[in-house]
């Protein structure tokens, strides 16, 4: 990764926003929100000095499938975005 942190952490909103998840916010260096049945959350967050973003989803369903998907989803969405 090599956006800056204002950048990483805008473009990981947008991306958040765009999916349709619920409750986005930003908290420190970091994006969280819920999944539409608000049943799982979903972070991103950015590390700019380290050149890392991190995903990660948990989820109430003890369906893995769900945060991987969820995960997934918000990878390939940040990854093509501008």
């Amino acid at each position: 990764m090599n956006l800056s942190q204002a950048d990483c952490l805008a473009r990981a909103e947008r991306v958040m926003r765009n999916a349709g998840l619920l409750r986005v916010e930003r908290v420190g260096q970091s994006i969280f929100a819920d999944s539409t049945d608000q049943q799982n959350q979903v972070t991103i967050r950015c590390v700019a000095d380290r050149q890392m973003v991190f995903f990660v989803a948990a989820g109430r369903h003890h369906n893995e499938r769900i945060t991987v998907d969820l995960t997934g989803m918000l990878l390939r969405a940040f990854r093509e975005s501008r």
